[in-house]
């Protein structure tokens, strides 16, 4: 797509936007995709304050659309070993 305008003009042609600009852009992006009735994830950080967060997580609430982040190291070595460890005695 040209521009974010395009993509949420033709909201309807799709069920999830990825936001993965500026991070000074993502609460924004995404509010807009969630207002176009969009499920959205965003690349991290979600947003740059928690009280942005809040306001992106409860739009998705309203909206009754899922919101999530991407987190792309979740399946390196590093994360997965502390789950996998047997628990402590």
């Amino acid at each position: 797509m040209a521009d974010a305008d395009t993509a949420f003009a033709a909201a309807d042609d799709y069920d999830l936007a990825v936001v993965a600009t500026p991070h000074q852009t993502h609460v924004e992006r995404a509010g807009r995709a969630l207002k176009a009735g969009l499920h959205v994830v965003v690349d991290k950080p979600l947003a740059l304050t928690a009280c942005d967060a809040q306001e992106l997580a409860d739009a998705a609430d309203a909206a009754n659309r899922a919101l999530s982040a991407f987190q792309n190291r979740r399946w390196d070595g590093d994360f997965l070993t502390p789950a996998s460890a047997p628990p402590r005695s």
